[in-house]
């Protein structure tokens, strides 16, 4: 069976935009990051690892399903 190459090399005009868009999320996400090792390691002197996991799974998905529904709270103000 013949193998699909191409020879000929396709260019986005938009992906020389996308490294700094890149890189200021990995910069955000940085920020966001560190907090949350703060948090955990503040929390984890009062409660179980576990449940600190455990915390941070359930405001992960709480934010998630805030994600799902904000457009129509938007509409609405």
């Amino acid at each position: 069976m013949p193998k699909a190459t191409h020879s000929v090399h396709m260019t986005r005009p938009y992906e020389r935009h996308l490294i700094p868009l890149y890189a200021a999320t990995l910069l955000l996400i940085f920020h966001s990051f560190v907090v949350a090792y703060i948090n955990s390691s503040f929390l984890g002197q009062f409660i179980d690892a576990a449940a600190v996991g455990t915390i941070y799974t359930i405001g992960s998905a709480v934010s998630i399903l805030i994600f799902l529904f904000v457009s129509r709270v938007l509409r609405r103000l």
